[in-house]
């Protein structure tokens, strides 16, 4: 159970997560849930592409071209009929989701170019006009979804390793590797004029925002995950431990009280954001690989039905995908 600062409670189910292992083959390094958690989107160390449906996890679209390199971020935009994926070719790509008689399929739509490194993050804009990449060359691109126009420009000293709009749009905030810096960008002005929010003390891997844009979570190399409140009056940071190695990458549930990561140790984690608490812990069937970490990526999705999904794709070859179900889903994803 969690009470919320509206003073709403959200009931959870204290039975086991559902847990199911697809076998996939070749490595996959992204992944990404539709608004619905309908369709499962995964990227291949290779380059590959593929759509599983969730209830059956057959394949049901898959390009074995789509980057020359390894996939490394995937995600559908708010109405789930386009996906972006970025990767270590230096390219972004946007991709039309069709559906002809019950089926999906991926059409490309535009090829984004510009960076001279890798693509390690993609995001799109709340209007989903605006799609934001994240670069190893240190760069912010910012790309036309219609025509696939944009122009970049410099945000940290060395790899940008995550990128998030503000909930209304006109600001977006970026996390670099080497300089352990946060950094909030005015998208109302060219070019962007940015701001520091908050420098970690160890390597950044990625920073978030919460839903209603008050909260930033930071995880990185320092096994820890650093909340900061970013109201006016200034606060402490608060700190979430468990993880026992690099936390790669945390995502806020749809009503901010939530908060999941996945790590090195091989695990995924559920953390009450209001009270700093840790929910529950998944050890992820992982097998050890000396010097190759478990997994990269992972996604949460919460659906109106009142169902949140964790889906990992693990290095190994394979994708878990866990089941979290309310006992009473929170107004938010009704």
């Amino acid at each position: 159970m969690t009470i919320k600062a509206d003073q709403t409670v959200c009931r959870w189910s204290l039975e086991t997560p559902s847990q199911w292992v697809w076998e996939v083959g070749e490595e996959p390094a992204a992944v990404a849930l539709s608004p619905d958690a309908d369709l499962i989107a995964v990227g291949f160390a290779g380059g590959a592409l593929r759509l599983y449906d969730r209830a059956s996890g057959e394949v049901i679209a898959a390009t074995d071209d789509a980057h020359g390199n390894d996939i490394n971020r995937l995600v559908f935009n708010a109405d789930g009929s386009r996906l972006a994926s970025g990767s270590h070719d230096g390219k972004a790509r946007l991709w039309q989701v069709v559906y002809e008689s019950g089926r999906a399929t991926l059409v490309s739509l535009h090829c984004l170019e510009g960076h001279t490194d890798s693509v390690h993050a993609v995001a799109f804009a709340p209007d989903g006009r605006t799609l934001a990449t994240a670069g190893y060359d240190g760069r912010v691109g910012l790309f036309d979804v219609e025509n696939g126009e944009g122009k970049l420009f410099d945000a940290h000293q060395g790899p940008v390793l995550s990128v998030i709009f503000t909930p209304d749009g006109r600001s977006l905030v970026c996390a670099g590797r080497d300089d352990f810096l946060v950094k909030r960008w005015d998208l109302s002005q060219d070019p962007p004029p940015g701001q520091e929010v908050t420098k970690a003390q160890d390597m950044l891997l990625w920073a978030t925002l919460s839903p209603d844009g008050r909260q930033l979570a930071a995880v990185g190399r320092g096994l820890v995950v650093t909340l900061h409140d970013l109201g006016p009056s200034p606060a402490k940071p608060r700190y979430l431990v468990g993880h026992e190695q690099t936390v790669f990458r945390a995502i806020y549930g749809p009503d901010g009280c939530q908060l999941a990561t996945v790590g090195g140790d091989a695990t995924a984690r559920l953390w009450d954001v209001q009270t700093d608490q840790l929910l529950f812990a998944l050890r992820l069937p992982a097998v050890s690989q000396p010097g190759i970490p478990p997994m990269w990526d992972f996604d949460f999705r919460c659906t109106p039905a009142g169902d949140c999904w964790i889906a990992v794709p693990l290095t190994m070859g394979r994708l878990a995908l866990y089941r979290l179900p309310y006992l009473e889903p929170p107004e938010s994803i009704r």
